[in-house]
């Protein structure tokens, strides 16, 4: 969904960021004797920020229809404010040096 989300952006903005939020909470009930119950929970939200036209807009989602929040971001370009920022280009991340191959991956 993120690549996907990116690239539509990048064809109809000027320019814009994204940011992935995923969250996981383990709840665990104890009676007297001992675990009652384990629940694990997990929610995944995404957010949008463009710059349309010079005008910022954002938007944001829990769903999987990336379609739906770049229009909801582009749709608040129209109505928002003038951009007083300028976001970074986009940077390569640098090399990770570690003693575990699969920490750096």
């Amino acid at each position: 969904m993120i690549g996907r989300l990116l690239e539509r952006a990048r064809r109809r903005a000027e320019t814009g960021d994204l940011a992935l939020k995923t969250d996981e909470t383990l709840a665990l009930r104890f009676d007297a004797g001992g675990l009652a119950r384990a629940e694990l929970s997990s929610t995944r939200g995404v957010n949008l920020r463009v710059v349309v036209g010079g005008r910022a807009g954002s938007a944001g989602s829990t769903g999987d229809d990336p379609e739906a929040l770049l229009e909801a971001a582009l749709a608040s370009a129209r109505l928002g404010e003038p951009a007083g920022f300028v976001l970074p280009g986009v940077a390569r991340p640098g090399s990770v040096v570690t003693h575990y191959p699969r920490a750096a991956a």
